[in-house]
């Protein structure tokens, strides 16, 4: 059994910076049936053979302090967060 994992590893992916999805909703008059579409657009894509996290403590590498506000995230990537949300 083939089990797709790809969209999920996406957005669980520790490079992904940005991400957008969205969705359209139309009729196909041959079945005469509904359907709805579904699209996500990623800043980064999987590797394969490589993780999707680096190993560590969460914050080891920010430059600054870690986030109060979003924890385990550095606190320059919660501002970002913020600002598009």
């Amino acid at each position: 059994m083939r089990v797709h994992i790809g969209h999920f590893s996406l957005m669980a992916n520790d490079r992904i910076t940005r991400m957008g999805c969205a969705a359209t909703k139309y009729w196909n008059p041959e079945n005469k049936r509904n359907y709805v579409y579904y699209v996500c657009n990623y800043s980064f894509t999987n590797v394969l053979g490589k993780p999707i996290y680096k190993k560590g403590k969460p914050c080891a590498k920010c430059d600054g302090k870690c986030s109060t506000k979003y924890p385990g995230l550095c606190e320059g990537i919660a501002d970002a967060i913020d600002k598009e949300i």
